[in-house]
C-alpha cells in the first residue's frame, strides 16, 4: 500500500514547512513507512492537487521510480474523519477497483462497499482515526506529468477538471490511527463542567470516532453556550475564530491564517492551559469588583456620615484635610493590595457570568448601602458619644475631666452662650490644656477629641471593610486574611500612617487631632469590628441566593 501511494515526499513536505516533529497523524505515518525501508528515493511528487472541501480529497501526482525513470501515478489520499457521516462513501465512490493483498485489482460492487463501511464504522467506535488511500495509473492527458511545463498543467489548475482527474480510482485501504486525549484533559474537562462551562466538540472527525474519543471522558454537547470560545488550528477555522467571542488558536500546529483572526493563541496547544485562563480571568475580575465594592462602600459611609451631621445640626466631625489624607493616603494602599487577592477556593465552581451581567447589581448596591451606612453611623456616633456619654460599652472615656452635654444641646451648639448657667470645664489632652473663653467655643476649639475618635473610628473601620473585600462570597473562615499577605502589610502600613499624624505634633496640628488613650482606642475597636460581622451576614446571604438561583435553573 505504502509503495503505490507515495505519501512520504508529501509528508516531508510537511514537517519541513512546520518545522517541528510532533503531529501524532503524520508521526504516525512516518513510523509506519519506516517499516517498509526507505521510501523516498524511489517516490517523488510532482504536483499536489488543492483540497476540495465538498468531499475533503487530497491527491497528488507523483512518480514511481523504475529502472531509474519515474512512471507517473496518481495518489488519492483522504482522512476519511474529516468528512461526517458521508466520509467514506466519497472515497469509495470515486473508486471503481479495490487492490488485494495480492496487489491484484477487482471491481468493487456494492456488497464490497457496505461491507467496508461496516467494518470501518466497527473501528471508529473504538476511538481509532483513518486514513483512506487510493491511486490511479492511468492519467490520460496528464499522463507524463513532471512539471508545470507539461502541455496538460492547466487541468490543474482548473477545479472543475478535479472530478475527471480523480475518478475511476483504485482503492487500496485505510490508515487507523490512535490519537487519544491528553491525560490531563480529563481533570480539565471535569474543572470546565464544575465551572459550568458547557464544551462543544466541532471536529471534522468521523461521528463514530469523535464520540469515542469524547467518550473517554464523558463529554458530550447537550445545548449551545451563551458566551462561545472557539478553538482551531487550520485555514478553514479562521471564520468561526473571527466571529466567536473569543477565539482561540493553536500556537505549535497552528496555521498563520488561523492565529490572525484569533483573539488569543495558545502557546503550548494544552487544553487545560484554556481552563487554567479561565481561572486567571475570574480572578482578574473578581479583584477588580473586590477593588470597587471597598472604595465605594468606604465613599458611601463618608457621604453618610457629612449628611447625618447636617441633619442632626452637630458639628461636622471630619474635616477636608482629613477626608483627603483618608482617601489619598489611608485608603490606598488596602485597595491596591486587593489586586493581589488569590482565587476564592470555589472560583471553578461558580457558574458563568453572562456578558452582559451589570458590574453592579442591586444586591450589591445594597451590600454597599448597608456597610457604607455603619461606616457614616459609626464615625458620627463616636462623636456624640465622646461629647453626651461618660462611658459606653463598659468603657470609661471621661478620666481627662471634660464637660459632659445633652444630645439636644449638642444639635443646638450654636445657641450656648444663651443656655442660663451652662459652664465648661478646661480638660487636658497629653501635654496639652484646652481651655474655653466662651462656651460656644467647647463646640469648635473643644472638639479636637471627638474629630479624632471619628477620624480614628473611619479608618478602622475601613482597614477592616478591607478585609470583607478579600472574597465576595466567602467566609472570612473559609477565606482567612493571610491568604493575601500583602492586604496584611497594607492595613499595618496605613494604621502606621495614622499613628504617624496622631503622634507627631507637627502633623497633629495640621490634621486638627490629638493622641488617643488606650481606652479610647479600645472603643475605637469595638465600634469598627462589627462592619466584619455585618458583611460576613451578607456573604451568607448572598450565598444563599445564589444557591436558590442554582436551584431554580
Amino acid at each position: 500500500m505504502y509503495a503505490k501511494m507515495g505519501l512520504l515526499p508529501s509528508v516531508r513536505k510537511l514537517f519541513d514547512e512546520m518545522e517541528m516533529k510532533d503531529v501524532p497523524t503524520w508521526t504516525s505515518l512516518i513510523a509506519g513507512y519506516a517499516k517498509n525501508g526507505n521510501m523516498e528515493e524511489a517516490f517523488k511528487l510532482f504536483s499536489e492537487m488543492p483540497l476540495r472541501n465538498v468531499i475533503s480529497l487530497t491527491a497528488m501526482i507523483c512518480g514511481c521510480s523504475q529502472n531509474g525513470k519515474y512512471a507517473d501515478a496518481l495518489a488519492v489520499y483522504k482522512e476519511i474523519e474529516k468528512a461526517g457521516g458521508g466520509a467514506v462513501e466519497s472515497l469509495l465512490e470515486c473508486s471503481t477497483h479495490i487492490q488485494l493483498a495480492d496487489r491484484s485489482t477487482v471491481p468493487i460492487d456494492e456488497s464490497c462497499r457496505q461491507l467496508l463501511l461496516s467494518r470501518l464504522l466497527e473501528k471508529s467506535s473504538k476511538g481509532l482515526r483513518w486514513l483512506g488511500l487510493a491511486y490511479k495509473d492511468d492519467l490520460g492527458e496528464l499522463s507524463g506529468y513532471n512539471a508545470e511545463t507539461h502541455p496538460a498543467h492547466k487541468k490543474l489548475l482548473d477545479p472543475s477538471c478535479c472530478c475527471s482527474i480523480e475518478s475511476d480510482l483504485v482503492f487500496v485501504g485505510v490508515v487507523g490511527l490512535r490519537d487519544p486525549p491528553c491525560e490531563e484533559v480529563h481533570k480539565a474537562v471535569n474543572d470546565c463542567r464544575r465551572a459550568g462551562i458547557k464544551i462543544m466538540v466541532i471536529t471534522e472527525d468521523n461521528k463514530s470516532t469523535a464520540e469515542a474519543v469524547c467518550r473517554e471522558f464523558s463529554c458530550f454537547l447537550m445545548e449551545m453556550g451563551e458566551v462561545v470560545t472557539m478553538t482551531g488550528d487550520g485555514v478553514n477555522d479562521a471564520p468561526a475564530l473571527k466571529v466567536a467571542d473569543i477565539g482561540i488558536a493553536i500556537g505549535i500546529t497552528g496555521t498563520e491564517v488561523a492565529t490572525e483572526a484569533s483573539d488569543m493563541v495558545l502557546a503550548d496547544d494544552n487544553f487545560s492551559t484554556i481552563v487554567s485562563a479561565v481561572a486567571e480571568g475570574r480572578v482578574i475580575y473578581n479583584n477588580m469588583k473586590a477593588f470597587i465594592r471597598y472604595m465605594i462602600s468606604s465613599n458611601v459611609g463618608e457621604v453618610i456620615s457629612i449628611f447625618l451631621t447636617a441633619i442632626l445640626g452637630i458639628r461636622k466631625c471630619l474635616i477636608p484635610v482629613q477626608l483627603l489624607w483618608v482617601n489619598l493616603v489611608t485608603d490606598g494602599p488596602p485597595a491596591t493590595a486587593l489586586g493581589f487577592n488569590p482565587a476564592d477556593v470555589d472560583i471553578m465552581q461558580k457558574p458563568p457570568r453572562k456578558s452582559n451581567d451589570a458590574l453592579i447589581n442591586s444586591w450589591v448596591f445594597f451590600r454597599y448601602m448597608v456597610i457604607g451606612s455603619y461606616v457614616g453611623i459609626a464615625t458620627v456616633g463616636i462623636f456624640i458619644v465622646w461629647y453626651t456619654q461618660a462611658s459606653f460599652l463598659g468603657i470609661n472615656i471621661v478620666s481627662n475631666g471634660y464637660t459632659l452635654v445633652e444630645l439636644s444641646q449638642l444639635r443646638n451648639w450654636g445657641e450656648g452662650s444663651a443656655w442660663p448657667n451652662f459652664t465648661v470645664s478646661p480638660f487636658k489632652v497629653g501635654n496639652r490644656l484646652i481651655t474655653f473663653s466662651d462656651p460656644c467655643e467647647y463646640f469648635t476649639v473643644g472638639k479636637v477629641k471627638a474629630l479624632t475618635l471619628s477620624l480614628s473610628v473611619l479608618v478602622a473601620i475601613e482597614m477592616f471593610n478591607s478585609l470583607n473585600a478579600l472574597s465576595e462570597d466567602n467566609s472570612l473562615i473559609k477565606m482567612p486574611p493571610w491568604r493575601n499577605p500583602w492586604l496584611l502589610i497594607s492595613m499595618s502600613a496605613s494604621f502606621g500612617l495614622h499613628s504617624l499624624i496622631l503622634y507627631v505634633p507637627s502633623l497633629a496640628d495640621i490634621f486638627g487631632i490629638v493622641p488617643l488613650s488606650l481606652n479610647e482606642w479600645l472603643l475605637v475597636i469595638l465600634l469598627s469590628a462589627p462592619v466584619i460581622l455585618i458583611d460576613e451576614v451578607l456573604k451568607f446571604v448572598g450565598r444563599r441566593r445564589r444557591r436558590t438561583k442554582l436551584t431554580a435553573a
